[in-house]
């Protein structure tokens, strides 16, 4: 991950996760912070997938705290999907969602 306090570059965190196929998987700095290990954001991977199968390539994720946005891509010559996870903001600061609803 690239400080982007330093160097005003967005830092992200790279991996790969597999369910039933390969995803590379871009996680923003605010996101690690509240998915700190592997398992956890494996399991946000799981959720992502979730809403994959229901045909969402991209949507909003909530945890109760924190708002996040997802985008997905299936990428044909590479045989695995390329997920990007963003940090909105604090789910009490964003009244879109309801509004949205």
């Amino acid at each position: 991950m690239y400080n982007h306090h330093n160097d005003n570059t967005p830092a992200y965190l790279v991996e790969t996760h597999t369910r039933l196929e390969k995803a590379v998987v871009s996680f923003c700095e605010r996101v690690v912070f509240f998915y700190p290990s592997f398992d956890a954001r494996a399991a946000l991977v799981d959720n992502i997938g979730d809403l994959m199968n229901k045909g969402h390539k991209s949507s909003y994720i909530t945890n109760n705290i924190a708002v996040l946005h997802f985008e997905t891509k299936w990428v044909e010559d590479k045989v695995q999907f390329e997920i990007t996870v963003r940090y909105i903001g604090f789910e009490t600061d964003v009244d879109f969602l309801e509004r949205a609803n």
